[in-house]
């Protein structure tokens, strides 16, 4: 495992986050309103809009707007399902299933809804029957769940399984999927069996919007429409309220970084820790577009994706440790950084070197006769070995063994500051 690390030296010692917020605009997507976000096997960006389907590849965007046999273009939903194969769902008069196949969508079923009737998709995800088979189940609010299976449609209307189609979201756990909706939460099972009153206990009374549920198909987390709680065993504690006119709807609350949460309300983004401490608020006043987030979308590399009505956002952790001679460093003049191996970093100050471990995070501090408190000006790795450049110390390398040689004396070189080496290997 290779590990980065940035080692800021100043005149104090804490732990700080920072965020990096980059909107993307209009003219890079192929709609304003983006609705959905996913990520395919190959780490690209997928989003759903109002206009069509594009990805990122990273470098730029690619657009996807013909759908043979769906005339218009919006999408509310674009996710992959475990065997890599991208599903969307639009809405247009009819609700339709998309497909991706040789890299062109394909209509891979209609649903035709009462000409009257504007409904809402709500969200969409999988099931998976004994044959590993996708099963796409679409909330449509106000409606009932849609469930396409061996090429045909099956409905999920009002029942005591399901007492309410006002549906908030929808998560999936151990292909068991757990349905909000405004008179609590049902599960729906592989086999296409409901249950209700899940976790009826815990939620008694509330107005549930979006939930956490852990490995074990515990609740953790939820949201009611201004309040976030958390759960620990039947104990339930209220850890946040949103002021104003903020309000909880289609909330989203994804595990961010290790024993960080977010989630998100109409208008903002809001993280905590495992405690239940809310730590940051994000919003249109300080990153986001000023406009209802629809949804969340947590990538690979720990990017969070936020899609809105007008357009997207992305948000990036920085998470930074700051060190200086008091906490074990030989000096708080640090000039140049080195990686050693996996865990080990070289770290070259004015009266000598440190060797930071970054799995306990403890330091070595060196200061050798031979560099004469000379201060170290770069280094280099060239096959395990550090290269060492300083003022008034020539130039030096440190063995794999941890003895330090000189190569260069200060008759020869007497003062070294840059090291670099040719495709060759040569210094």
């Amino acid at each position: 495992m290779l590990i980065f690390i940035f080692i800021l030296l100043m005149n104090f010692s804490a732990n700080s986050q920072q965020f990096i917020t980059q909107k993307i605009t209009s003219s890079d997507l192929p709609g304003r309103t983006i609705y959905g976000i996913n990520q395919d096997p190959e780490n690209n960006i997928w989003v759903a809009s109002d206009n069509g389907i594009a990805y990122f590849d990273g470098l730029k965007w690619h657009q996807k707007r013909k759908c043979p046999g769906y005339l218009a273009n919006v999408y509310h939903v674009v996710k992959f399902d475990k065997h890599g194969k991208l599903w969307a769902v639009g809405y247009f008069k009819d609700i339709v299933l998309v497909s991706l196949k040789n890299q062109d969508l394909y209509l891979e079923a209609k649903y035709q809804l009462p000409e009257a009737l504007q409904k809402k998709i709500i969200d969409f995800s999988f099931l998976y029957d004994r044959n590993d088979s996708t099963i796409p189940v679409i909330l449509v609010k106000d409606f009932g769940v849609l469930i396409y299976k061996n090429k045909s449609w099956i409905k999920l209307g009002v029942s005591k399984e399901l007492p309410s189609l006002r549906f908030y979201s929808l998560t999936n756990k151990n292909n068991h999927l757990y349905i909000v909706h405004s008179k609590g939460i049902s599960k729906l099972d592989a086999s296409l069996k409901l249950s209700s009153n899940q976790f009826a206990g815990i939620i008694k009374g509330k107005n549930v919007r979006g939930i956490f549920v852990d490995n074990n198909e515990k609740i953790k987390w939820f949201v009611d429409k201004k309040n976030l709680y958390s759960v620990t065993g039947n104990s339930l504690k209220k850890i946040y309220t949103l002021k104003g006119s903020n309000y909880f709807e289609r909330a989203s609350i994804v595990n961010y970084f290790m024993d960080e949460y977010v989630v998100s309300a109409n208008r903002q983004i809001i993280f905590f820790n495992q405690n239940g401490n809310v730590e940051y608020i994000i919003d249109g006043s300080n990153g986001l577009y000023d406009a209802t987030i629809n949804d969340l979308f947590l990538d690979c590399e720990k990017v969070l994706w936020i899609a809105s009505y007008r357009g997207i956002a992305k948000l990036v952790h920085l998470d930074f440790v700051f060190y200086n001679k008091s906490d074990g460093l030989v000096n708080s003049d640090i000039a140049s950084i080195e990686q050693m191996n996996d865990s080990l970093f070289f770290l070259g100050s004015r009266e000598g070197y440190s060797i930071f471990n970054a799995q306990d995070h403890s330091f070595k501090n060196y200061k050798p006769e031979i560099l004469k408190g000379a201060r170290i000006t770069d280094c280099l790795n060239v096959d395990g070995e550090i290269w060492i450049a300083g003022e008034e110390s020539g130039l030096l390398k440190l063995t794999s063994n941890g003895k330090l040689e000189i190569v260069f004396p200060t008759s020869i070189s007497h003062n070294t500051v840059s090291i670099c080496e040719d495709d060759k290997g040569g210094i």
